[in-house]
């Protein structure tokens, strides 16, 4: 029992690294993002990271990282990850290759003796960067400032041939530590800044907490990932898709709540523009979309429309830390006339970062409870006091950064006043709901304004909902081959 919970605990490590690179494999396609210095094996190169196909296959590489994906979910009862090396350690290099030459080459180069070896060693020596660098040199024979030139050395071109051989070797022989070597500088180069883009480009996911934390890990995220000089077309990728912007950094509106249709712009549900998106997603889908779906993708279209309005344009870090100390000091004050209110909300530090805190709603509340609260921070918008105002007005501020209006448990969105919205004025003069009309009209009237609002929306969502083709059970089949047998 003890060996398959600790199996099972390995193979939960391991679930998301293989499915980050398969969600972002599709993400990169078409992006024009390439390796400076490419992967070498069987004498060929692969740096295109949108590859469609395995290089000389029909194999896709989503479907290859996939497999390895099954072999980590089923990890309790079919170890097959331990049995050829996958780790946390390995699974980098292993997505690296798989990626431009498929599964088979990168579980032979993962599996050889000396990277299990390796790998063994450096876990028990303590799996840092210490232990790395010890028993690379014990392994290779070299001083440390030899194994730092190594790895600034030009990659050796690999076949299956030599893995296949080298499955059979002893871990001291040459042509092994010849492997290890590339194993270290792929480890320590490609694989490690293409894991860095891979993070930047991943949906963040959704907690139990606000996703302030994340959209403050994806902003240094998107910034280390622009920062590459490795890989080409990064900046244009973030940019050109309005990815950071509208999606990690929250950027606009990111789902708008049912009040601003109903006070903006009532006949929405019925234009142009939201129709034509209903239909494409439809067909996406290959049926109808439920209630749920077609509700998120009114809210975030809205939310589209609805980015770039410059009131909302905020000083977001300044909100993040001063807000919570706000709330605290206000709570110090015993606010009799706030308590519902201010004793909903809770602060607390951070659990990706000690250095700031974050506010909370309270779980559990009843429909009534919650109607008091957004009274309660109403009057504190409307309060002849000063800091009374900043406080309601701040905390609007923070809801809107943290979460936007997507309700999600632990947020501010869904008891903001809407009266925060109704006055909010452009420096042209225009309001928030005149603003939003006119987008909508745009959309109305060009049916490519809303080309971008389909890529963000496919990024931010399809990881979790069925925006897929789907198939009855009944019309699904296997096909055999003729002559083989085998499906």
């Amino acid at each position: 029992r003890l060996e398959i919970f600790q199996r099972m605990m390995a193979g939960k490590k391991l679930i998301g690294i293989p499915a980050n690179y398969n969600a972002t494999h599709a993400l990169m396609q078409g992006s024009g993002m390439e390796l400076v210095k490419p992967v070498l094996f069987n004498g060929k190169e692969g740096k295109d990271l949108g590859l469609k196909y395995v290089i000389d296959s029909i194999v896709t590489v989503t479907s290859d990282i996939a497999q390895f994906l099954a072999s980590v979910v089923d990890n309790g009862k079919n170890p097959l990850a331990n049995l050829y090396n996958l780790n946390t350690y390995t699974a980098d290099v292993a997505m690296l290759i798989t990626k431009f030459f498929g599964k088979e080459t990168s579980m032979k180069f993962i599996a050889q003796p000396i990277v299990t070896e390796f790998y063994q060693r450096y876990v028990n020596e303590g799996g840092n960067s210490k232990a790395e660098t010890k028993v690379a040199t014990e392994l290779l024979g070299l001083s440390k400032k030899d194994y730092f030139n190594m790895l600034k050395e030009e990659d050796v071109n690999l076949d299956d041939t030599q893995l296949e051989e080298g499955l059979r070797d002893k871990i001291n022989s040459n042509p092994q530590k010849e492997i290890l070597k590339q194993f270290l500088r792929y480890k320590k180069n490609q694989a490690k800044d293409l894991g860095t883009l891979v993070n930047a480009i991943k949906v963040p996911d959704n907690g139990m907490r606000s996703s302030l934390e994340k959209t403050i890990t994806g902003i240094d995220r998107v910034a280390e990932a622009k920062n590459l000089t490795t890989i080409t077309n990064v900046e244009e990728f973030f940019d050109n898709l309005t990815y950071a912007n509208n999606i990690m950094y929250e950027e606009g509106i990111t789902k708008a709540m049912n009040k601003f249709v109903e006070l903006g712009f009532p006949n929405y549900q019925g234009s142009t523009a939201y129709t034509k998106l209903r239909e494409y997603f439809t067909e996406q889908k290959g049926s109808n979309l439920d209630e749920r779906e077609l509700t998120l993708l009114h809210d975030t279209s809205v939310s589209y429309l609805s980015s770039g309005f410059q009131p909302l344009d905020l000083d977001r870090m300044e909100v993040i830390k001063t807000t919570p100390k706000l709330l605290i000091k206000f709570k110090g004050t015993n606010p009799i006339a706030y308590s519902k209110f201010i004793n909903s909300l809770n602060v607390d530090k951070s659990e990706q970062d000690d250095s700031l805190e974050v506010i909370t709603l309270a779980s559990g509340l009843s429909k009534e409870a919650e109607n008091d609260i957004i009274n309660q921070w109403e009057m504190l918008l409307d309060s002849p006091i000063q800091e009374e105002r900043v406080l309601g007005n701040s905390l609007v501020q923070y809801a809107y950064i943290s979460n936007g209006f997507r309700f999600s448990p632990g947020s501010l969105a869904h008891i903001q006043p809407i009266s925060a919205y109704e006055n909010l004025v452009n420096g042209e003069g225009k309001d928030y709901h005149t603003f939003i009309a006119q987008q909508i009209e745009s959309a109305n009237q060009d049916e490519n304004f809303l080309e971008g609002f389909k890529e963000q929306f496919v990024r931010h969502y399809f990881p979790r909902l069925s925006y897929v083709k789907s198939y009855d059970k009944d019309s699904a089949f296997i096909r055999y081959d003729d002559k083989t047998k085998e499906p």
